[in-house]
């Protein structure tokens, strides 16, 4: 049976709280960052483990820069 959205809603950690909200419009980790007020690596965190509560899909694109 389906967990409902309550249930997953109380079992979310306040790093995935506060970043799941603005994924709708956002989608790279410097402005996620940002915008949540969250270092990078909070915010990775918590997208990791959206990911593990099959609650998102991360898609990683590595880029090569030369300046």
């Amino acid at each position: 049976m389906q967990e409902n959205i309550q249930t997953i809603i109380d079992k979310l950690h306040p790093l995935e709280r506060k970043v799941l909200p603005h994924l709708q419009l956002i989608h790279d980790l410097d402005t996620l960052a940002l915008k949540t007020n969250l270092q990078k690596v909070e915010v990775m965190r918590a997208l990791q483990w959206l990911q593990n509560k099959e609650l998102i899909n991360i898609k990683e694109e590595i880029k090569e820069i030369i300046t």
